[in-house]
Order: C-alpha cells, then structure tokens, then sequence
C-alpha cells in the first residue's frame, strides 16, 4: 500500500539511501497463460539488482528483487527444484513428492 511505501522512502531517506529505480540495463518480457512477466537488471547507487515482476488482472502486480551477486545461487536453486518437481504437467508426480520439501537460499 502507499501507506507502506510512503514509511520506507522516510525509512530509507534516514539511512541516506535512495529507494528509487535505476535505468533498465536490460530487460525481458514473456507470457505465461494469463500473467507478463517482466525479468529486468537495474542500478542504483547501491549495485545492480535483479528485478522480477509478475503481472495478472486479477492480481495486480507482485516483484521481488534481490542484488545480482544471488542471482547465480537463485538459478540454482530454482533448477534444483524443477528438477526436484520433474518436468512436464503431470500432477500426479507432483502430488506424490513430500509435501514441504526444504531448498535453503
């Protein structure tokens, strides 16, 4: 809510840092059923950072970020559970994994 945007620029202004986005340094864009995705690098005085936004019309909009120096561990982490999960849509395969596997990032 702006509520909570609103007290962490105050937040971040206190510490000196900046919260606004730096320039796209590159940028892609696919669909999946009904939702974008948007998977951008960024910059700001702090480093470059990875940038994932999701964007559904019943939703809205959902991002996370997190600095490039993760992203190679992300990667890894996220293939590890596809791998985990097996490919394809086979649901059944998914329902009979363990119900709360741990992948620590």
């Amino acid at each position: 809510s702006a509520c909570v945007i609103n007290k962490a620029e105050k937040m971040a202004e206190r510490a000196g840092e900046s919260m606004e986005e730096g320039p796209d340094l590159a940028t892609r864009q696919f669909h999946i059923q009904s939702k974008r995705f948007y998977v951008d690098v960024k910059q700001n005085p702090r480093g470059r950072y990875l940038k994932i936004s999701e964007i559904s019309q019943a939703r809205g909009r959902d991002r996370i970020t997190f600095p490039m120096s993760h992203v190679p561990a992300f990667r890894d982490h996220l293939r590890q559970y596809v791998d985990f999960l097996g490919e394809g849509d086979d649901t059944e395969s998914i329902e009979s994994k363990p119900k709360n596997p741990r992948f620590s990032f």
